[in-house]
């Protein structure tokens, strides 16, 4: 339980070297040991396997032993028609549950994930699937994490664990921190795979990989789980088994009265055979499985993937669904609404015409300027295609680029030198900036935090002393807005 120890006995108890990282020599022993770092794959089943899963149906079973029936007897119109609604059963099953299992492995062909390891004391861009225990990750705002990590650095960092906790809010991660006893969820001084870094930066030491990350015991967990039939599977199967009794019955029950009557026995065989495949409904199976598809494909309209047919039965029973609204039935994404800036309150539709007299050149910056510049550079969020890292720092970018401003250009030109992240103790973050021939910090936080440390602040468009009136009517602003 490396939460349990300190940084400097889980570098000793890992055999690693915090400045410098593996040598070669460790890396190849321990790739040898400990395998890939991935998750283990589903045995995929193959095409005669998929077959058989169709074919092994109580009541396409007892259709199989009817056509083999009629063919002996020479009714091979019947047995034709048989062996069409079978295959014909078939087909739609593997074509259906085929696209799903399709759909499934595109969502999770992403592009490889990289990540930053030091090793033989220099930076290195590798595959995750290469790192071994002992290992040294660098961690930045926005990276997943590849591994279990025990963090052996780290400042202001933040984790977003949802897939491995159900909790959309960053979770404050410290490296000094030493849990005392065990736990079952996140421990404040791990990361885990499949989690990403919300904000800050660290470094970490592999703990465990592929299988034996927390993750990986999930789903060995889920891998290991049966699955149980449905409802409309034991009903179907039950009819089976009524029908082939019922079959079996009347052939009985046909030759006793054939020998009693004294009646021609293989005239006798050919009727009750015949009665036993008209006892048989060869349609049903056909028609369940058509009647699936067709729910499979609205379901596929609504941007809902069902891999297995029978699924669709049990959901079509289902009358209550209690979800995670944050991240599920939402967009996990927050937005900024309203503003104070300059002694006035804006809306969001007024944004557009505050920030455009934003002067971003020149000597002085203005209020909006300043403004901007705060929200784009205190900021350790990422935008692209998909928005990495907290979701009010996010927020606050976004706003930025509604507004028309290029995040990255003006990232590029007040490059940040120096930083304080953000902890529970200060509830601020601090970043240095090169300006021209000078230098500038921005400073976000808890409001009181940062009125605390304010002797002055822009009205009017010019700077002037922050009186107790004003701190007083800013701190009156905050509760509205919070309300």
């Amino acid at each position: 339980m490396y939460e349990n120890r300190s940084v400097s006995e889980t570098i000793r108890g890992l055999q690693t070297d915090a400045e410098r990282g593996l040598g070669a020599a460790k890396i190849g022993e321990r790739r040898a040991k400990y395998g890939p770092n991935r998750l283990k794959d589903q045995e995929k089943v193959s095409l005669a396997g998929r077959i058989a899963a169709q074919l092994n149906d109580p009541l396409i079973l007892i259709l199989m032993v009817a056509m083999a029936i009629s063919m002996m007897l020479g009714e091979f119109g019947d047995a034709v028609i048989i062996v069409a609604v079978v295959a014909l059963n078939a087909v739609v099953g593997i074509i259906q549950e085929g696209k799903a299992g399709r759909a499934v492995e595109a969502l999770k062909q992403i592009s490889e994930p990289r990540t930053t390891v030091l090793r033989d004391g220099a930076h290195h861009n590798i595959p995750a699937q290469e790192l071994v225990p002992g290992d040294i990750v660098v961690l930045e705002s926005g990276n997943r994490v590849p591994a279990d990590l025990r963090l052996i650095e780290s400042i202001g960092l933040f984790a977003e664990e949802s897939t491995l906790t159900g909790e959309s809010v960053p979770v404050e991660k410290e490296a000094a921190f030493v849990e005392e006893g065990t736990t079952d969820t996140s421990s404040r001084n791990m990361v885990y795979m499949s989690t990403y870094v919300a904000k800050g930066r660290g470094m970490g030491v592999v703990t465990a990989t592929g299988m034996d990350t927390r993750v990986g015991h999930i789903a060995d967990m889920l891998q290991g789980h049966k699955e149980k039939l449905t409802p409309l599977q034991i009903r179907l199967g039950e009819l089976g088994k009524v029908l082939s009794a019922l079959a079996v019955g009347i052939c009985v029950l046909l030759f006793v009265v054939a020998l009693l009557q004294k009646r021609d026995v293989g005239d006798m065989l050919l009727t009750s055979v015949s009665l036993a495949v008209a006892a048989v409904p060869e349609g049903l199976p056909a028609i369940v499985t058509i009647v699936l598809a067709l729910s499979v494909s609205r379901m596929v309209k609504a941007k809902t993937i069902v891999r297995r047919l029978s699924a669709v039965e049990t959901l079509g029973a289902v009358e209550v669904v209690c979800s995670d609204k944050t991240g599920t039935l939402t967009q996990n994404r927050m937005t900024v609404t309203e503003c104070y800036l300059d002694g006035k309150l804006t809306e969001k539709a007024g944004f557009a015409a505050v920030f455009q007299e934003a002067v971003m050149d020149g000597p002085a910056l203005s209020c909006a300027a300043h403004f901007l510049l705060g929200c784009v550079l205190c900021n350790d969020a990422e935008t692209g295609e998909e928005g990495m890292g907290d979701p009010t720092e996010l927020a606050l970018l976004y706003m930025a680029q509604d507004c028309g401003i290029k995040v990255e250009r003006l990232r590029e030109r007040y490059p940040r030198i120096n930083e304080i992240g953000f902890d529970s103790g200060r509830k601020m973050m601090t970043t240095l900036h090169r300006e021209g021939n000078g230098q500038t910090a921005y400073t976000k936080g808890a409001a009181e935090r940062i009125l605390e440390n304010c002797g002055s602040c822009f009205k009017g468009g010019r700077m002037e002393e922050l009186t107790v009136t004003e701190r007083e009517r800013l701190l009156s602003i905050q509760t509205r807005l919070m309300g």
